[in-house]
Formats: C-alpha cells, structure tokens, sequence
C-alpha cells in the first residue's frame, strides 16, 4: 500500500514533533564543523617513530659488535699462542745454549707472532661469528630480534662489515708486514747463528766442551 500525501505530511510532524521535544529536554546541540586533518602531526609522528627505529637498530648492532669483539680478541690471543709454540718449536735448537738475552727472545717471539696472523684472523673471525650467533640463540635474544620484525639477514649485516674490516686488515698485513717480519726473522736468525754458545762448566768433573782444553 503506497503512502499518500497526507500520510507523509503526518509522519513530518510527528518528527518534528520529537525532535523539539528532544531539544526542550537536553538542549539544542552544537552544530559540526569539519575541519581538515592535521597533516602536520603525521608527519611529525612518522619522522619520530622513522628516528625511533633508526636508534634502535644503531643499539642492536652496538649490541652485536660488542659480543663480538671479545670472542675475537680472545680467540685470537688463543690462536697465536698456539701457532707461536709450533713456531718456537722449529727454532728451539737455535735459541738454547746462546744465552740470549729476554729482549732478544722477546723479539723472535714477536716477528714469529706476526707471521701468524694470517692464518689466525680467518680462524679467529670464523669461531667468534658462530660464538655470537650462538649466544643470541642460546639466549633467546635472536628469538625476540626476530620476533620485532627484524629478518636475520639485518642482524648479519654488523657481522659482516666486521668480516670485511678484518679481510682488508689481513690483506694490509699480508701486503705489508709479513715481508718486514721474515726478514728480521731471518736477521735475528743470522745473528743467533753468529752467536757463540754458552760455555757451563760443572762442578766435581772434567770439562773438555772447549777445543784443546781439558778442564
């Protein structure tokens, strides 16, 4: 049944009816405007939250390069030890019985020491990334980093400017100071060979240890 003229005149009154009503009760209502939206408050709140999480992955990767450089530093001190006993071990025949002086040894010790760090860097670099990663494992803390939305490959980018550091280093040594080191190796070398061996007489026995002398 269609609504006749009549019948919508009657439905206007009676909202009009109700609404004056509402407002003799609550009073009238305040009236609108629109107002466009504070596009400059976004942007600043992006800028921040941009900068928030800039400084956030600045500490993250401070945090990383710093459990890794004592790992390195460790491993490395280990690793030449190592390699400076099997150095030592080769030209211990040329070292006793010359009484040598400790700064001498000190000396060998060192440029033989320097020979080493090409073989203990790579060593050093390979041992200390897998202890790091392996903490932040073990700790659940490559768990949370990832739970922050930050992908693994984030997280190896410190390590890996680290890595490319120590290749440059390693070439820089290899380049420069092994010549430097093998060649006072073999000066000291020289110079020990020269050297005539300590005479140790005992006591309570004969000493023939000098040429044409029986002591």
């Amino acid at each position: 049944k269609l609504f006749t003229h009549q019948h919508l005149a009657e439905i206007k009154q009676n909202l009009t009816r109700v609404r004056e009503q509402a407002v003799a009760s609550i009073g009238p209502l305040p009236l609108c405007e629109w107002a466009p939206p504070p596009t400059r408050g976004w942007e600043n709140a992006n800028s921040d939250n941009q900068s928030t999480r800039t400084d956030q992955m600045k500490r993250l990767d401070r945090f990383i390069i710093k459990s890794f450089v004592g790992p390195f530093i460790a491993i490395l001190f280990v690793v030449v030890f190592i390699l400076v006993m099997q150095f030592l071990w080769l030209y211990i025949d040329e070292l006793v019985g010359k009484g040598l002086s400790m700064r001498v040894i000190l000396e060998f010790l060192a440029w033989g020491s320097a020979t080493m760090l090409p073989l203990s860097l790579p060593l050093a670099t390979l041992l200390a990334s897998m202890m790091t990663l392996g903490q932040l494992g073990e700790n659940n803390e490559l768990l949370a980093i990832k739970a922050a939305g930050i992908s693994l490959q984030r997280v190896l980018v410190p390590l890996g400017i680290i890595c490319l550091g120590i290749s440059i280093g390693t070439l820089f040594v290899c380049d420069s100071l092994i010549p430097i080191a093998y060649n006072n190796i073999y000066q000291l070398r020289e110079d020990i060979g020269k050297t005539k061996d300590e005479i140790k007489i005992p006591t309570g026995t004969f000493y023939n240890g000098i040429e044409g002398y029986i002591l």
